[in-house]
């Protein structure tokens, strides 16, 4: 038995884009993004590269394989999740037939993003990670600079990426969603799945 949690893709590489730049890359997201998978495993391309090939990130297939693999696969939606943390903890309990002890507080579960402001700093910072590692003193200066921009370097406007690559991604996965849609209707139930997915 297991279950899965899709997230609208271009939402997840956003996110996935922004956990990089948290963790030390400073590339731009048109460089993260890649679209074709053949590029991105060519011969003689390093083994280890933070990039996301949009592939992967095709739903229907991955829900067919686990479908074959598994007796039971519940499908949810992070959207939904999201919306109603109480209502989709009780669906979640009904489908897998378990029952919650007690309700968890979700209040505080909540993990915030970095402004464009902070990725911004970050990708700049980022750039002379390798010379910061190279000493003790240089690793917590890094440190230090990377506290202060997550701390005190906020914006208010969220990161998005540019408005061409946001487009391109939306695109990539129209006719896939809508296919899963098809196949899997109770995913249209909220009405979140069009407006994030289509």
């Amino acid at each position: 038995e297991i279950i899965l949690l899709l997230r609208n893709q271009p939402e997840l590489l956003r996110s996935l884009y922004s956990i990089g730049v948290y963790s030390g890359h400073h590339m731009s997201p048109e460089a993260f993004v890649h679209f074709d998978a053949e590029e991105s495993d060519r011969a003689g391309a390093p083994t280890y590269r933070p990039v996301e090939v949009v592939e992967i990130y095709r739903y229907l297939p991955l829900i067919e394989l686990y479908r074959g693999l598994f007796e039971k696969v519940h499908i949810f939606l992070y959207e939904d999740l999201r919306a109603d943390p109480s209502g989709f903890l009780e669906r979640l309990s009904a489908k897998t037939e378990t029952a919650l002890s007690s309700a968890p507080d979700l209040s505080e579960k909540v993990n915030r993003s970095l402004s464009a402001r902070q990725i911004a700093l970050m990708r700049k910072l980022n750039k002379w990670k390798d010379v910061h590692e190279a000493t003790d003193l240089g690793r917590k200066a890094f440190r230090f600079k990377s506290r202060i921009i997550e701390r005190y370097a906020g914006g208010k406007k969220p990161f998005r990426f540019p408005p061409e690559l946001d487009a391109r991604i939306k695109a990539e996965f129209q006719s896939d969603n809508a296919a899963l849609a098809k196949a899997l209707p109770e995913l249209t139930e909220s009405g979140l799945f069009e407006r994030f997915y289509l």
